[in-house]
């Protein structure tokens, strides 16, 4: 049976309970606390969690009682072996359906008029707990109660394990030991990661082809660093002809195609994602929002919409976004086109991530507030609360915004909030893997998985618990300076670098030694993407000398390679001496041999014949 995953969680996401009272009762009649343990174990074999529920309804008419208890679970969060107390033992009656599991409960009658009547209940539940690769997460569902009645959730890990938690939605009340502890939520769940870093292996699979009977080149881009994302290359099949990170930040690789030439290439690497923002991007991504700013409000078939609202900052509109559309889990199946932001208004039930995103970035522009899109990949295990889209490959949309007050891009996910009831505005987590940033261009460069001949599967992301080791290696490929240089000029050479290694260098270091007048001894060079080569100017000018001496130029770059050239500094007046003669030279050709080469010519001309 097919379902929409966003009208379920919208009516019963995550935990309800619903109360049955004797005929002239009502809820507003009592108070009700609930305390709710979980207790994570991750040697247990099996996706369940055992669960501890106590509930203390307190009647406030005296000699009223509750006879019967339900209690209900969205059927993705199966229950089983679940067990109840109330001064004695009772037995659940278990009722499932397509959307739900309710637990039934008839409570025996207090003794002694005790006005408050207490249910222990013990069962295992599924889907709570994940280990994915270096981090676990965890999804707890919630209940709203009334004003007046207390809810605590404790979240209790092993004795054995060291992590800590890194992400929490909401933030936790208590963080004391083994165990996490939220007092009276009021989000529809709670998210928890606990590690600081997610590890990815990526195998990604590129085909191209020139259909044209001509030399082309074709840009594809590959998994970037970013503010969160740091990547590990452990091969690249085929060598780019080119590398070169493009205005957005993309990691692009240019090959050569000859007239129908095929090329396949496959990218194998590792991408770290972090909890915390990395300071060397965060100093990269200011410069580069100086020539960004010419595009990041401009407005596209996408990225534009005629509507008049009272939004006024990005958590209104992220609100409004999430709130507004409707994801379509059927969306693939019919092979409809990209909506757009405008167009996804008018048909809210048709939306999938690309339409989230789409809105998301034409309302912030509207505001004068940057934003860009992320296509990459959504780690879920949960596809029916975090929804992947199926758009010729496995892959997921989300928007970025520029946070004038952090100085840095805000990773949002207006999908996932609605789909889940999860919060991902106020913190992210470690389940969005970038492939592609699009803020000058809503379609290109494409992400690994769009680029297609035939229906393949071309993505492949698994977690795991292991890092690479980081190779650092700068290569200076030249720095061209004259076999003699004069006294009293100004001179400028490029210095050749590329990154040998297997991660981006960020800042790279560049200190100069020489007795030339350099107009910087220290440069930085803002990145170098694995492969890519850059041509960094270095200006200087010679002092002022009467006799030939050699002079070095030496490099120390990264604060790790040393390179060094020599050349020989002349005195001014060489040079003078040296252009004087070329003159003097010249002139002797001009004044003496071309005329003299001339009139020959003429005699020959004009010899007559015999």
């Amino acid at each position: 049976m097919s379902v929409n995953i966003n009208n379920i969680f919208k009516i019963l996401f995550l935990l309800f309970l619903i109360f049955i009272f004797s005929p002239k009762s009502y809820a507003a009649d009592f108070q009700t606390n609930y305390k709710i343990d979980y207790f994570l174990d991750e040697n247990n074999g099996n996706p369940q969690t055992k669960v501890k529920l106590r509930i203390d309804i307190k009647s406030l008419i005296p000699g009223q009682y509750i006879s019967k208890f339900s209690i209900s679970f969205p059927k993705y969060f199966k229950i089983d072996n679940p067990t109840a107390l109330s001064n004695e033992p009772i037995t659940p009656d278990i009722v499932s359906t397509d959307l739900a599991t309710t637990i039934k409960l008839d409570l025996p009658q207090p003794k002694n008029n005790d006005d408050i009547t207490t249910i222990y209940m013990d069962f295992l539940q599924e889907n709570l707990f994940k280990i994915n690769g270096n981090i676990w997460e965890v999804i707890l569902p919630t209940i709203l109660i009334e004003k007046g009645n207390d809810y605590q959730i404790s979240l209790h890990l092993p004795e054995a394990t060291d992590k800590k938690i890194s992400i929490s939605k909401p933030k936790p009340t208590l963080n004391e030991g083994k165990t996490v502890t939220w007092t009276n939520p009021d989000t529809k769940t709670i998210y928890a990661t606990f590690g600081n870093k997610q590890i990815y292996k990526l195998h990604l699979l590129y085909h191209l082809q020139n259909t044209q009977i001509r030399r082309v080149f074709t840009d594809v881009a590959f998994p970037p660093d970013s503010l969160y994302q740091k990547i590990f290359i452990n091969s690249i099949s085929v060598k780019p002809d080119k590398v070169f990170t493009d205005s957005d930040g993309n990691f692009i690789g240019r090959y050569i195609l000859n007239p129908t030439e095929k090329k396949d290439i496959v990218f194998d690497g590792t991408a770290e994602l972090l909890t915390l923002p990395r300071s060397e991007i965060k100093y990269y991504n200011l410069q580069q929002l100086t020539a960004q700013k010419k595009y990041l409000l401009e407005k596209n078939k996408y990225w534009s919409v005629n509507l008049q609202t009272n939004l006024t900052d990005t958590q209104d509109i992220f609100s409004y976004v999430s709130s507004s559309l409707s994801y379509d889990t059927h969306h693939f199946d019919k092979k409809t086109k990209r909506l757009g932001a405008m167009e996804a208004l008018k048909h809210p039930e048709l939306a999938v991530c690309t339409e989230y995103t789409d809105l998301f970035v034409a309302l912030t522009r509207q505001k004068g507030i940057y934003s860009r899109e992320v296509e990459g990949f959504g780690f879920a295990n949960d596809s029916e609360i975090r929804p992947i889209s199926l758009n010729s490959d496995i892959l997921h949309a989300w928007p970025e915004y520029f946070d004038s007050n952090l100085s840095e891009w805000v990773p949002v996910d207006p999908t996932w909030q609605s789909t889940s009831g999860i919060n991902y505005f106020s913190s992210f987590d470690l389940n969005h893997i970038a492939f592609a940033f699009h803020g000058k261009d809503p379609e290109y460069p494409f992400p690994a998985g769009m680029y297609k001949v035939t229906n393949t599967k071309d993505v492949k992301v698994t977690a795991s618990s292991s890092i690479p080791k980081e190779k650092v290696e700068v290569k200076v490929i030249s720095f061209p300076v004259d076999e003699h240089i004069f006294g009293e000029r100004e001179y400028s050479a490029k210095l050749s670098l590329e990154n040998k290694g297997n991660t981006y260098l960020w800042n790279i270091p560049i200190k100069v030694s020489t007795p030339l007048i350099m107009s910087d001894k220290e440069l930085l060079v803002n990145s170098l993407a694995p492969m890519e080569k850059k041509d960094i100017t270095i200006k200087y000018r010679t002092p002022k000398v009467y006799s030939t001496q050699p002079v070095d130029i030496s490099f120390l770059i990264n604060n790790s390679v040393n390179y060094s050239v020599t050349t020989a500094l002349m005195p001014f007046y060489f040079d003078i001496a040296l252009k004087t003669g070329i003159v003097i030279i010249g002139l002797f050709i001009l004044l003496f041999v071309l005329p003299y080469i001339f009139r020959n010519v003429l005699r020959v001309i004009r010899k007559p014949k015999i």
